[in-house]
C-alpha cells in the first residue's frame, strides 16, 4: 500500500512526515522521499527549468515504486509528495500543456497498477502567515510560487480525476487533511497512519 502526502508548500508535510517517523516502531511502515532538487542539481538540468525531462524524471520515481507496490500489501509506503505534485510542477514550471498533463494523469489513475494507493491532501488554515513568515529558501523552487497557486493547480487536477481518484474496487481514494500546525495534528495524523497499517497483510 502506498500513502502518498501531497499539499503546497508551507503546510506542515514534511513535518508530519518526521514526526510520524521520529516515533514508529512498525517495520511494515516505510518512509519515502526521493532527492529530486539534488538529482536535477547533480545533472546540471537547473538550468532547463521548463524541460518536460525534469517532469519525467520525477514521474518515473513515482511509476517504479507504485508499480513495486500494487500488488504488495504487507508493507504502507509513505511518499513525501508524489503523484499530484508530479503533475502540479509540470505547471508551475511550465513543463507540459495542462491537457497533456491531465490525459497523462489519467492515464495513470486507469492503470491496473495504481491500486492500494491513498492520497492525503494537507493544507493549513494558517496559509497566508505562513507564507509571509517563513520565506525559507530551502531549494530553488522555494518562494517562486505561491502556496494559493499551488493549490490552485491541485484543485484543478483533483476536480478533474474526481472519478478515478475514488474507486473502492481498487483501494484508492482523495482525502483533505486540515492542519493546523498543533499537537493535536501530529497525534491525529500519527493516528491515522497507524489505522491504515491496519489494514495490510498479516
Amino acid at each position: 500500500m502506498i500513502l502518498m502526502l501531497e499539499g503546497a508548500r508551507f503546510q506542515g508535510k514534511s513535518y508530519l512526515f518526521d514526526k510520524f517517523f521520529e516515533q514508529n516502531t512498525d517495520p511494515r511502515i516505510v518512509p519515502y522521499k526521493f532527492y529530486f532538487v539534488n538529482w536535477i542539481e547533480r545533472l546540471g538540468l537547473n538550468r532547463n527549468d521548463s524541460d518536460p525531462a525534469l517532469h519525467y524524471i520525477s514521474l518515473g520515481n513515482i511509476l517504479t515504486v507504485m508499480e513495486k507496490m500494487a500488488s504488495d500489501n504487507s508493507k504502507l509506503i509513505v511518499f513525501d509528495r508524489a503523484l499530484y505534485s508530479c503533475f502540479v510542477w509540470s505547471q508551475l514550471r511550465k513543463r507540459l500543456p495542462y491537457n497533456r498533463a491531465l490525459a497523462e494523469l489519467l492515464a495513470i489513475l486507469k492503470s491496473p497498477e495504481y491500486r492500494n494507493c491513498k492520497t492525503l491532501y494537507i493544507k493549513s488554515i494558517k496559509l497566508n502567515d505562513l507564507e509571509r513568515n517563513d520565506m525559507r529558501g530551502k531549494d530553488m523552487w522555494d518562494n517562486m510560487h505561491s502556496a494559493q497557486e499551488e493549490d490552485h493547480w491541485y484543485q484543478e487536477f483533483f476536480i478533474d480525476t474526481i472519478v478515478e481518484h475514488t474507486n473502492l474496487d481498487r483501494n484508492v481514494w482523495v482525502k483533505e487533511s486540515i492542519n493546523t500546525m498543533t499537537q493535536y495534528d501530529v497525534d491525529n495524523f500519527i493516528g491515522f497512519v497507524n489505522d491504515l497499517a491496519c489494514e495490510l497483510d498479516s
